[in-house]
C-alpha cells in the first residue's frame, strides 16, 4: 500500500516542518504506515497562529455573503474529493468505507448548514436606556484565532462541528490534526484551498500532542474548540489551569435537543462534545479546582482560599462571576 504523505498547511502554503522531522500514522486494520506526517515545531505552531492572525481583519471585513460563498465553494470541493477523503479515512483509522463516506456527507452538510447562517450569528439587539434621547445597541463581532483541536475517530464530520461555523462568522481558523488521521484533516484543509479561501483563514498543524501546550498559550488564540472524551474532558482543565486563563467566569452547559449528549462551552476553552450530563458537573468542577486563585494564584485540588474555601462543588454548572 502506497504511503501518503502530508505537509503543514501555513498561510496558504503546503510547507514541511521547520526542522524537516515527521512522524508516521498506522493503519490500525494491517498494522502497516499509512501516512507520513510534518511533525510540526513550536516555530511552525507560531507561524500558523500569526498566519491567522494576519489573515483575519480581512476576513471579518468580507460582507456575509462572500465567506457563504466560500463554505458552498468548499462543500463543492469535499464531494470531489469525495472517495479521497474517504479512503483516507479508512486508511486511518480502520473504519469501513460507509463510515468514511458518511463523514464525507456530513462535512457537507456542516459546510452549507454554516453558509446559510452567514447572516445571523453577528446579529446584534437594542439595550433600554435611561436616556430616552439615545439608543444602546449591542453588536456581536468575530472572536479573531479559533484553534479546533479535532479527535480521530470521526476525522471529517468533527472538522464540520467546528470549522465552518467559526469562519463563516468572520474567525480564522488554526486546525490542529488528530496525530492519528494527519492525512484526512490534510486532505480537509486541502478543500478549503481548492475553494479559493484567502491565505491564512485556514491553516493546519499536524504533529503529536506536543505542540498543543504552544497553540493554547499563543496570545492570539482567542477560543478553543475541542471535541473528545469525558476522559480526557476531565484532563483538559488542569492543563488549562497552567495559563490563569479566565474561563470558569463564563460556563454554560449547552444540551442537545435529545439530552443525551450536552456541551461544555468555556471562553477561551474546549466545547466537550459527546460527554454524559452526569459527567458534566464534574468535568465543571474539576475545571474550577484547577484554576490559579486570583488571589494568591495557586492552583490544585487542594487548594482552598476565601471566600472560596469550604465548596466541594459549584451550586451550578452555569457560574458568572461579577467583577
Amino acid at each position: 500500500m502506497t504511503v501518503a504523505e502530508q505537509s503543514l498547511f501555513i498561510a496558504g502554503r503546503w510547507t514541511s516542518s521547520e526542522n524537516g522531522a515527521t512522524y508516521q500514522s498506522t493503519n490500525p486494520f494491517t498494522g502497516g504506515i499509512a501516512t507520513r506526517a510534518a511533525a510540526a515545531t513550536v516555530a511552525d505552531v507560531r507561524r500558523a497562529v500569526e498566519a491567522a492572525q494576519h489573515a483575519f481583519g480581512p476576513w471579518a471585513a468580507l460582507p456575509p455573503h462572500r465567506r457563504r460563498h466560500f463554505m458552498l465553494a468548499t462543500a463543492d470541493a469535499v464531494e470531489v474529493r469525495a472517495s479521497e477523503l474517504s479512503a483516507a479515512i479508512t486508511a486511518e483509522m480502520g473504519g469501513p468505507a460507509g463510515w468514511g463516506a458518511y463523514n464525507v456527507k456530513v462535512l457537507c452538510e456542516k459546510l452549507r448548514f454554516a453558509a446559510g447562517a452567514a447572516y445571523q450569528g453577528l446579529t446584534g439587539e437594542a439595550i433600554p436606556s435611561d436616556n430616552p434621547e439615545r439608543t444602546m445597541m449591542a453588536i456581536r463581532k468575530p472572536a479573531g484565532v479559533v484553534l479546533s483541536l479535532v479527535p480521530w475517530n470521526a476525522p471529517a464530520l468533527l472538522v464540520g462541528a467546528s470549522v465552518p461555523a467559526a469562519l463563516v462568522l468572520g474567525n480564522t481558523v488554526v486546525i490542529k490534526a488528530s496525530e492519528q488521521t494527519p492525512r484526512t484533516h490534510g486532505l480537509v484543509a486541502q478543500c478549503f484551498a481548492d475553494a479559493g479561501i484567502p491565505e491564512g483563514v485556514v491553516n493546519l498543524i499536524t504533529n503529536a500532542p506536543e505542540v498543543v501546550d504552544t497553540l493554547i498559550a499563543h496570545p492570539h488564540v482567542r477560543r478553543i474548540h475541542f471535541t473528545g472524551s469525558t476522559r480526557v474532558g476531565r484532563i483538559i482543565p488542569a492543563f488549562f489551569g497552567n495559563y490563569s486563563i479566565p474561563m470558569a467566569r463564563h460556563m454554560v452547559v449547552s444540551l442537545h435537543a435529545d439530552d443525551r449528549h450536552c456541551g461544555l462551552l468555556l471562553s477561551k476553552a474546549p466545547v466537550i462534545s459527546g460527554a454524559r450530563r452526569r459527567d458534566i458537573p464534574d468535568a465543571a468542577h474539576q475545571y474550577g479546582r484547577s484554576r490559579k486563585c486570583e488571589t494568591c494564584r495557586i492552583s490544585g485540588p487542594d487548594h482552598r482560599c476565601a471566600p472560596y474555601s469550604g465548596r466541594s462543588r459549584p451550586k451550578t454548572i452555569t457560574e458568572n462571576e461579577n467583577r
